[in-house]
């Protein structure tokens, strides 16, 4: 997929899709934190994985506010739906 390797390629320590379950992003969340890459089922086809350096709270200070209130509600589990009518 494209935009999986597109997103590897531009710093991304992970990829899941919108409609993964939430305990996918759990997992996802605990695999970069501990210095791994998480790429969903599925996409992994034929991907060359680099593996960036970049310190994984470097990039969750990074974000911004709403970029980090919309990862929170994320990791518990809520919708897009969900969290666009939340926010």
């Amino acid at each position: 997929m494209v935009y999986v390797d597109r997103a590897i390629n531009a710093g991304a320590k992970g990829y899941i899709t919108k409609n993964s379950a939430p305990g996918i992003l759990v997992k996802a969340i605990q695999k970069i934190a501990g210095g791994e890459i998480y790429i969903g089922q599925g996409l992994m086809k034929n991907l060359p994985l680099q593996n960036n350096d970049s310190d994984y709270k470097t990039i969750v200070d990074n974000l911004s506010t709403r970029e980090f209130d919309v990862f929170i509600l994320l990791a518990k589990g809520l919708t897009t739906k969900k969290i666009a009518e939340k926010l």
